[in-house]
């Protein structure tokens, strides 16, 4: 070969690899440009979930994008694995889900539109590499699928997390059970009448009552009793901060701790209207064993109430339905008592089932025994309802 041809041919294998060599350069730029909107975004991630702000962390999510969760869930949908998150992150357990630490480990592009990251977890609930599918649309990417690793975990934390979504669960049959998220999703108040009997002292008394339940904290309990053919009336009161409570003429108010029990009682009485209340912030809860309750086997919920005080609930397995509340609760004159209610045949009232026979015992013995005789969902109440005696103008 002459010289003039080696150099001609050195010259065309140099433009070649110049050429070759020019698209991945500029390739790289873009990648890296990419790469650190990745990291960005999943950084700003980790700082989304420890501030439990899930609004934003699932805004780095598609609409139609999918995870499978550390205990195995997997949610379709956004708006799905959002519900769920924002479940958990108003749980008993929201404590255990803050102090997040991750690195990125790695990004693999598989075009300039996809690409796949992974993530090592640090936090309470242990160790955990999270893998992102992302996809990059109208300049933004946003994450397709996230599947979690354990790869170590504290059990006890772990497990306290599963009992969470166990409860999650339990609840969701029971509402299902009772007539839908539909219905008693808007359930703020309601009022319901009962006949049955009162023991005292071995001796049972005749007793009908009418009770009227606003939200979580408002409640009038008012009774009427047949002792031996003389009649007493009573009525008790709690709205909000305040409350009193009626024996004949005589009206008088509550101090902090009366209020306080009443307050109990109005929350009691509305978690077996609508279940749906112990999704909410002011409760915590948690699977347990089940339990036998009657010969059946039984779905258990412990529960920590607004006020700090435990409470369990019981859920037949079979039906969903809510069967059993155990509770220590207070009577008049403040003196405590470990409380059994006991709720059975369900029936269709007001567009819910409602349990029509209730029993009661405390300490073990016998206490109340109630039929329901009516029941009804109120869109509103008059605050009048509530209203101390000489407060109120029509009285």
């Amino acid at each position: 070969m002459s010289r003039k041809s080696l150099a001609t041919a050195m010259l065309c294998v140099v433009l070649l690899l110049a050429a070759r060599l020019e698209v991945p350069a500029a390739t790289r730029v873009g990648k890296n440009s990419d790469e650190k909107l990745i990291r960005s975004l999943i950084a700003q991630m980790m700082d989304d979930w420890n501030r439990h702000d899930m609004q934003s962390f699932m805004s780095h999510f598609t609409e139609d994008s999918d995870v499978v969760t550390r205990t195995g869930q997997w949610f379709q949908g956004r708006a799905k694995h959002e519900e769920h998150l924002v479940e958990l992150h108003a749980s008993p357990f929201r404590d255990q889900l803050i102090g997040r630490i991750s690195r990125v480990e790695g990004i693999r592009f598989i075009t300039s539109q996809v690409a796949v990251a992974h993530e090592s977890v640090e936090e309470k609930t242990g160790k955990s590499i999270r893998t992102y599918l992302l996809s990059k649309r109208n300049g933004q990417w946003r994450v397709e699928s996230d599947t979690v690793s354990v790869i170590g975990n504290p059990t006890g934390d772990l497990n306290a997390v599963a009992r969470s979504e166990d409860a999650n669960a339990v609840l969701d049959k029971a509402v299902r059970a009772l007539g839908g998220e539909e219905k008693l999703s808007v359930i703020q108040a309601a009022t319901w009448k009962t006949k049955g009997t009162i023991s005292f002292g071995g001796h049972d008394n005749s007793v009908s009552t009418q009770w009227t339940l606003q939200g979580l904290d408002h409640l009038r309990h008012a009774f009427e009793i047949d002792f031996g053919g003389n009649t007493i009336k009573g009525i008790n009161v709690v709205a909000g901060g305040t409350g009193w409570r009626g024996f004949g003429d005589s009206v008088a108010d509550l101090q902090a701790d009366a209020i306080a029990n009443l307050k109990r009682h109005a929350y009691l009485a509305m978690i077996q209207i609508t279940p749906l209340a112990l999704k909410g912030p002011q409760f915590k809860v948690e699977a347990v064993d089940e339990e036998q309750i009657a010969g059946k086997p039984a779905a258990t919920l412990r529960a920590i109430g607004p006020d700090g005080k435990d409470f369990t609930l019981h859920f037949d397995k079979g039906t969903g339905l809510p069967i059993k509340l155990e509770a220590r609760v207070a009577d008049f004159d403040g003196h405590e008592y470990a409380q059994e209610t006991t709720l059975s045949d369900y029936r269709d009232m007001g567009g819910i089932k409602r349990p029509t026979r209730i029993q009661l015992t405390r300490d073990g013995q016998r206490f109340q025994e109630h039929q329901l005789t009516d029941f009804q969902i109120l869109d509103q109440i008059d605050p009048i309802t509530f209203a101390r005696p000489q407060e109120s103008p029509n009285r």
